[in-house]
């Protein structure tokens, strides 16, 4: 929820607070017991985020607006934030047979003169996978706020 704020920080801050970093945190951990003992345990994991995230909140120096603007889709993106070489294709392939969204594989946002270029081809689409997508996820999601992002998948 982006509560009327325009900066790139509070954006970012606004993509997942403490708390529902807490709870993803917890999530995780009942669906992969003992996953999270090799980072030092959940205790750990939750102050290290916090720790961040009071810096980044405190960080007056990242007031700037994101690169891509906001996006004016009317319905959620769903973006596999895969690289390459991880089931992308076989996951965009049981996509386009099984539902009727639109599917965006391998699509080069990075290649694009401008932002507002690489949001409208990606908004073109209700799905997308595949490089160079993992390494634009910053600004695909900061454009893409609350109900504008339909969901999350990662293949590994």
């Amino acid at each position: 929820v982006l509560r009327g704020r325009r900066n790139a920080t509070d954006r970012i801050l606004d993509a997942c607070p403490v708390d529902a970093f807490r709870r993803a945190a917890m999530h995780i951990s009942q669906l992969l017991p003992g996953s999270l003992d090799k980072l030092g345990g959940f205790d750990e994991i939750v102050r290290v985020y916090e720790e961040r995230y009071d810096a980044v909140a405190k960080d007056t120096s990242k007031t700037c607006d994101p690169a891509w603007p906001l996006s004016t889709r009317s319905k959620g993106l769903l973006v596999n934030l895969g690289e390459g070489t991880t089931g992308t294709r076989f996951l965009e392939c049981v996509m386009e047979r099984s539902s009727t969204l639109r599917g965006g594989h391998n699509i080069h946002t990075d290649q694009l003169a401008t932002p507002a270029a690489a949001l409208a081809l990606t908004d073109a689409y209700d799905y997308l996978s595949d490089s160079p997508l993992p390494y634009e996820v910053v600004p695909l999601l900061l454009s893409h706020p609350g109900k504008l992002t339909a969901g999350i998948i990662l293949t590994l």
